[in-house]
């Protein structure tokens, strides 16, 4: 079956290796949270004490939850259904424009927040860590060097997926008592000002994305 919405364009290449790399990440990630047997700071597949409450990620319930509530996973997905779609010349500008800060962010965060937690080295991450939180912002600018506008209003498209964060934050912590990566505690003023911070670096990441894009051209 033909697909008349598929056309091969001087952006497809670009589009079809994102999609594929993307989609290699998911792949990875999704397998990992279902078969790895190791505990981890907020994932307890094993079994394990947390906050003094017994917690075990038997069943795929618990496990789908621990996954979404990642920051991380959330970013990808997001990111493969925008280049997906760019495929098929589909593509969402406004969802492009929500997701991009948040990817250049969340390098940065992950280098300042969870690196120092685990104990291998930098060379030693595995292939979906270094591309989730590093070698997707090349790809975000290969698509952002082709965007045509960036409003100031648009600067803003950023915090709706803070909330969207937010809540899969609280909604991981109703279903299974567990706050995700052990640091957004939403209970606790630490954990609110971590939100805050996370929050004004994305926005950051959006202004500069938008002092970036209005620079007259030469």
């Amino acid at each position: 079956m033909q697909l008349k919405s598929f056309r091969v364009n001087e952006r497809t290449p670009f589009y079809l290796t994102s999609t594929l790399f993307l989609f290699t990440t998911i792949l990875f990630t999704v397998v990992s949270t279902f078969y790895s047997p190791n505990n981890g700071t907020d994932f307890f597949p094993q079994g394990g004490s947390y906050q003094g409450n017994y917690i075990q990620d038997h069943s795929p319930l618990h496990k789908i939850a621990w996954y979404f509530s990642q920051f991380t996973h959330q970013i990808v997905l997001l990111l493969f259904f925008y280049f997906f779609m760019a495929l098929f010349h589909r593509k969402s500008i406004p969802w492009f424009k929500m997701i991009a800060p948040a990817v250049l962010s969340i390098g940065i965060l992950y280098v300042y927040l969870l690196y120092p937690k685990q104990p291998l080295k930098l060379y030693e991450l595995p292939f979906s860590t270094i591309f989730s939180h590093f070698m997707i912002s090349f790809l975000l600018l290969g698509e952002l060097i082709y965007l045509k506008e960036y409003t100031f209003v648009e600067t803003t498209y950023c915090l709706v997926f803070v909330v969207i964060a937010i809540v899969s934050v609280y909604l991981n912590y109703l279903f299974r008592g567990v706050w995700t990566y052990d640091l957004i505690h939403l209970d606790r003023v630490s954990g609110w000002e971590l939100v805050l911070y996370s929050t004004l670096l994305t926005y950051t990441m959006s202004l500069l994305i938008y002092l970036y894009k209005s620079k007259p051209n030469k």
